[in-house]
């Protein structure tokens, strides 16, 4: 258990968005596409987004879920993952931040429990 724990501590540590690219292959690539393009007027495009822009919104919007009807979109909802933790959605952000907006911005573990906290 050890050596299987090291590791995998060992591999998270060569790529430090390893984790949010695992959450966001599971959880969010079957519909914003692995290139974060969305489907055109289907699913939007997270690629420079506005809501990247606002991690308040990101984090509120990824916790919650949304009613994407308000996006001019065809799609319906979006689901919500209430049950991600802090860590999660930390690793979650900062992979969205690094692969899919121009101007790199990275937040700590504390900013985004703070975040998170103001979500209702």
């Amino acid at each position: 258990l050890f050596i299987i724990s090291t590791i995998l501590f060992l591999c998270s540590c060569t790529d430090p968005y390893s984790q949010g690219k695992r959450i966001y292959t599971t959880l969010c690539s079957n519909c914003h596409g692995d290139d974060g393009n969305g489907l055109k007027k289907l699913i939007p495009s997270i690629v420079d987004s506005k809501i990247l822009s606002d991690p308040q919104k990101l984090i509120c919007t990824i916790r919650n879920g949304i009613n994407a009807d308000s996006l001019d979109t065809k799609l319906s909802v979006m689901p919500s993952h209430k049950k991600m933790t802090e860590v999660e959605m930390t690793n979650l952000v900062n992979f969205l931040n690094q692969e899919f907006r121009k101007d790199k911005v990275y937040f700590n573990l504390k900013d985004i429990g703070l975040m998170i906290k103001k979500c209702n």
